[in-house]
């Protein structure tokens, strides 16, 4: 993107709904979320869109409603906050 904000490009480029994305510190990958399969996942991308990978395995949508709760989570090198349903 140009600083302009013109100059756009999809990385994800599929019909599913993608967002929430957030920068590694280092700048080289992006993690997201997507309902791609279904229901909501936490993904990591390389920075230019390339090598999306699944880092989750949720059996429910993770949109906050009542009975949940927030965790963190960690992978190598990024931390998200990922809702689960409270036992």
């Amino acid at each position: 993107m140009d600083g302009d904000g013109s100059g756009l490009t999809n990385l994800t480029n599929n019909p599913a709904g993608d967002g929430q994305p957030v920068w590694s510190p280092d700048g080289s990958k992006i993690l997201f979320v997507s309902d791609r399969d279904g229901n909501d996942e936490i993904y990591v991308m390389k920075a230019d869109g390339s090598d999306p990978t699944n880092l989750t395995d949720n059996r429910h949508r993770m949109i906050p409603q009542t009975g949940r709760r927030m965790e963190k989570r960690s992978s190598s090198c990024l931390t998200a906050t990922v809702i689960t349903k409270s036992m």
